[in-house]
């Protein structure tokens, strides 16, 4: 189950708003710390939800 929730999620990406990327960021950013176990599992999180594939007009909204 929890696999074809991931793949799910990960199939969804391109469809996610342009504004999804700061708002996934500001989801997750309070829960890093270094010292915490929970750390890998947010990285985990942002290789899931992140949209990493944006097109170039909206670079500005994604990793820069």
């Amino acid at each position: 189950m929890e696999n074809s929730f991931l793949y799910c999620v990960r199939s969804c990406r391109p469809y996610f708003s342009s504004a999804a990327t700061q708002e996934i960021l500001d989801e997750f950013r309070p829960c890093l710390c270094p010292f915490d176990t929970v750390c890998g599992d947010v990285m985990c999180y942002w290789d899931i939800f992140l949209p990493v594939y944006l097109p170039p007009e909206l670079h500005h909204q994604g990793f820069k």
